[in-house]
């Protein structure tokens, strides 16, 4: 029998023609020695069975034809399993919130099969996990247990463990398990079709990963809402969500489902957190959505140094995403990103940035993001600002598809298509449109092993929606291995640095840089593991570029001082310093980015020829027309030659500006090279 980390295992090894021990580690968050223990448990069962074993040479993990069939045989049934700790923890959970009254310890131990040692343990575990989201597990030897607390907590949690066990654990084994045993419970399957016709009927859609995880949070929660019907947020939102589409489909699931009706104003807001919208359609809340969109966009342009050419498709992508994440968070209505830890180091720069441009969205809403809502928000910038290469001999096709929506697969798509330019891909679809497409594609790449919607003959790929350089070696390798070729990139250096950097201290990680670059690498400017061109704030500063004290009599004539640095060090044209007078004559308020903190800058386009930035401090503060905060002290200056070389710096920037430090040493300091040396010094304590 396998557990729930031998079936991660066993599925990550069915994932991939070529697996090696290093993956299973990295990307199921295991040690070398779980995993081959593991493996040795896998092994001791295929024994049982007389089947091949698994063998692990040069740490690469071969599989016998014979064996990949019969695990993927296994792991659709239910025979070969039993219940880790966690998923008991789960298990006990789920019996109690689907109970209005008190349960006995028999209860458990009579379905879970364990010792009371074991039980005892699970309970206590469990019970400081909830204590975490304000539930509290209480217990009475007279009754038993029974959950307490606030019904959107209880409500919450259910939703994130059915998101952690779907989208983190890939592990739907322990929710069938669960209905299968327990009377009541409606059938996953059977719902699904129910919740699919409804959705159709008011032309709604769920990416596929979102409507897994409500349709398995719905077949639990059903119980709840007829033992508390009542429930719903108290919050003055609530009469916006009366008049949308997603209010409709609510009304029809109560009556298809036999729901109390007063369900229904919970389950609107909840479908509002979940739903992808038509872009064609305009509902009530479409004018709401749009601006809090617009915001968002102009604050990202102006702290990214960007701006996008096509608007209206750059505010469609965003605001699809920004809508369901904007209900969520008015009605706490959870989301759990498994990609945050991976954007946050791919993209780390990029979420500082995003990070900062929605404090406006949160003062003016009195929420706070959570970081897996910026990480998907990251995603969808990213995407954005890829440039997309177009080769004309083109051969083979592939297709992209994620089950977290379209625009997740954004940030894929633009990665694969670098990876591989001699493929023709297809933009980013969804698992229902690719059904039409299966004759027409060679390759498919996939951001998850559930791929029942595959035909059995068509070449697929399970691939992360943001990947690691080495993730990035290895599928170059599947691929190209697949369709016989044998050679394929070499590793750039930024790859053989993050290599380096793991076995050697930080003084002789500086020498092997620096001979890398000088002998090998030809001194090439540093990239991250995604290929985009890395410069430090300072790398931008000279300090001639700093002006202290200037005095200026408005906003234009600021601008103009603050360029003029620049201008004479020929980082920026006559034409650019020009552009950059104008629009601030015609409204700069966009151009303030913090408190008494501006940062004008234009299009590459507009004039700019070397990377740059130019700090400026006025003795006498200026008003740019921004309420929040103005009077405007301090200017940067930004020279941006692409898109992404200058967000390392920029995202340095931004964590700078909340430094009260930097702005003493802005104020009392006597030279740029004071300013450059306290910028460089918080760079290196980074």
């Amino acid at each position: 029998m396998l557990d729930n980390r031998m079936s991660r295992i066993a599925k990550k090894i069915l994932e991939s023609p070529y697996v090696i021990r290093q993956d299973l580690m990295e990307q199921l968050s295991l040690t070398k020695r779980q995993v081959d223990y593991s493996l040795e448990k896998i092994n001791d069962w295929l024994s049982s069975q007389k089947i091949p074993p698994i063998i692990l040479s040069n740490q690469e993990v071969q599989v016998a034809d014979k064996t990949r069939t019969f695990l993927a045989t296994s792991l659709a049934g239910s025979d070969a399993y039993y219940l880790s700790a966690t998923e008991r923890q789960l298990y006990i959970f789920l019996m109690l919130i689907t109970e209005k009254e008190f349960l006995s310890m028999n209860h458990f131990l009579d379905v879970l099969s364990v010792g009371k040692s074991s039980f005892v343990k699970d309970v206590r575990e469990l019970e400081q996990d909830l204590e975490k989201y304000h539930i509290k597990l209480l217990y009475s030897r007279q009754k038993g247990y029974h959950l307490a607390g606030g019904e959107g907590d209880l409500r919450g949690y259910l939703i994130r463990q059915m998101m952690m066990t779907l989208t983190v654990e890939n592990n739907p084994k322990i929710l069938d398990m669960f209905t299968r045993e327990n009377r009541g419970l409606r059938n996953y399957e059977q719902t699904r079709a129910t919740v699919v016709t409804q959705l159709e009927k008011q032309g709604l859609n769920f990416a596929a990963n979102r409507l897994r995880e409500f349709i398995y949070s719905f077949v639990f929660m059903e119980k709840r809402l007829s033992i508390y019907p009542d429930y719903a947020p108290e919050i003055n939102q609530l009469s916006i969500a009366r008049e949308t589409l997603e209010y409709q489909l609510a009304r029809d699931l109560i009556n298809v489902f036999e729901l109390p009706t007063s369900t229904v104003n919970y389950l609107s807001v909840w479908l509002l957190g979940m739903t992808e919208i038509n872009l064609d359609y305009i509902g009530i809340d479409h004018a709401i959505g749009l601006e809090m969109v617009e915001d968002l966009l102009i604050r990202f342009e102006y702290l990214s140094g960007n701006s996008f050419e096509n608007r209206d498709l750059v505010l469609k992508q965003i605001y699809q995403h920004v809508r369901p994440a904007h209900y969520r968070l008015l009605f706490n209505i959870p989301i759990v990103n498994p990609l945050l830890n991976r954007i946050k180091k791919e993209y780390d720069e990029l979420f500082v940035i995003v990070k900062e441009s929605l404090k406006h969205y949160e003062e003016s809403f009195d929420l706070v993001v959570p970081e897996d809502e910026v990480a998907f928000l990251v995603i969808h910038f990213a995407s954005l600002m890829q440039k997309y290469q177009s080769k004309t001999s083109k051969k083979i096709i592939a297709a992209v598809t994620c089950p977290n929506g379209i625009g997740s697969s954004m940030i894929l798509y633009a990665e694969l298509k670098a990876m591989f330019p001699d493929f023709d891909f297809l933009p980013p679809i969804t698992h229902m449109d690719l059904k039409l497409l299966f004759s027409k594609v060679d390759f498919i790449f996939s951001t998850t092993g559930y791929h029942d919607f595959l035909p059995a003959d068509k070449s697929f790929f399970v691939v992360n929606s943001v990947m690691s350089a080495m993730e990035k070696r290895r599928l170059e390798k599947d691929v190209y291995t697949m369709i016989g070729r044998s050679s394929y990139k070499a590793p750039d250096f930024s790859q053989v640095m993050n290599v380096i950097e793991k076995y050697v201290d930080g003084k002789t990680k500086k020498t092997i840089e620096k001979a890398l670059r000088q002998e090998v690498f030809g001194n090439k400017d540093e990239s991250d593991t995604t290929g985009r061109l890395k410069h430090a704030l300072s790398d931008l500063i000279d300090p001639a570029f700093i002006q202290l004290k200037v005095e200026v009599a408005d906003r234009i004539e600021a601008t103009y001082f603050a360029a003029k640095p620049l201008l004479e060090a020929e980082v920026i044209t006559q034409a650019y310093v020009q552009k950059l007078q104008d629009m601030v004559g015609n409204g700069a308020e966009y151009f303030v980015i913090a408190k008494h903190v501006a940062m004008p800058h234009g299009k590459v386009c507009d004039g700019t020829l070397k990377l740059g930035m130019g700090i400026t401090t006025l003795e006498n503060p200026v008003r740019f027309g921004n309420d929040r905060n103005d009077p405007v002290k301090y200017i940067f200056t930004l020279s941006a030659i692409d898109k992404t070389s200058h967000l390392l710096a920029l995202s340095t920037l931004v964590l700078l500006l909340a430094e009260p430090d930097f702005y003493e040493v802005l104020d009392q300091g006597s030279s740029g090279v004071e300013v450059l040396d306290f910028i460089r010094e918080f760079e290196e304590n980074q």
